[in-house]
């Protein structure tokens, strides 16, 4: 398992360790309770690169105005 090695704490601050976790276990036991979480973050990552990226676009817009 990839993340065996990796200490809790770091795991716990990870999505790339609930997505994969999700998908392991979805694999092998056709459910898994890191689903949520795995969807939470990534949607966290979504949200907040989006506001970035319109943040940035707008100032740059302004600028040019």
């Amino acid at each position: 398992y990839m993340y065996s090695s990796l200490p809790d704490s770091v795991k716990m601050i990870s999505p790339f360790y609930f997505c994969n976790r999700a998908l392991v276990e979805l694999s092998c036991m056709g459910h898994s309770s890191y689903v949520g979480t795995a969807l939470l973050f990534t949607g966290a990552i979504i949200l907040i690169s989006s506001l970035i990226a319109i943040s940035i676009d707008t100032l740059k817009r302004r600028s040019r105005a």
